[in-house]
């Protein structure tokens, strides 16, 4: 049962980023501020 809904899952995601919506979330990691650094070291402004 487990292994039909992960399969789906992955499917549905499939799907998402062929059709070119799927958006990767940043990591914060620093205070919120006006400008931010994500995980991958870039300052980016709120």
């Amino acid at each position: 049962m487990y292994g039909d809904f992960q399969s789906h899952v992955a499917s549905q995601l499939e799907a998402i980023r062929a059709a070119g919506t799927f958006k990767q979330e940043r990591v914060i990691v620093s205070p919120q501020d006006a400008r931010i650094r994500v995980a991958d070291d870039r300052e980016s402004p709120c």
